[in-house]
């Protein structure tokens, strides 16, 4: 019996592997950094227009990216999973890049 539990557990161990494999999730360390995100101000967003969402579907997910609309910098990072780019400014992404130092230096939890 306990080697049928066993054939069991690995079977299932195995499924749920397969599942994320397929579901195409985000690389690993993702969720902190979208925590430092919206902690530094970065705001959730989903791309509306038809321009956002050919300017969404061009960029690269997972990273931090810069870019400049009408003079006006902003920096975005693309969640494919979730479908949403996390937006902010200039002053957000100072405030990211500190809590990313203090991240690295063990500062934050």
């Amino acid at each position: 019996m306990c080697h049928l539990l066993q054939k069991h557990k690995t079977a299932l161990a195995l499924a749920a592997f397969a599942i994320v494999l397929v579901s195409g999730c985000a690389p690993w360390g993702t969720g902190k950094q979208e925590v430092m995100l919206d902690a530094a101000g970065f705001r959730e967003r989903k791309p509306q227009t038809p321009m956002q969402q050919n300017t969404y579907e061009s960029a690269p997910s997972y990273e931090l990216l810069h870019g400049q609309v009408n003079g006006q910098s902003f920096y975005a990072y693309k969640n494919r999973a979730k479908g949403v780019a996390f937006v902010g400014g200039p002053t957000d992404y100072q405030r990211y890049k500190e809590l990313a130092h203090q991240e690295k230096l063990g500062q934050v939890d």
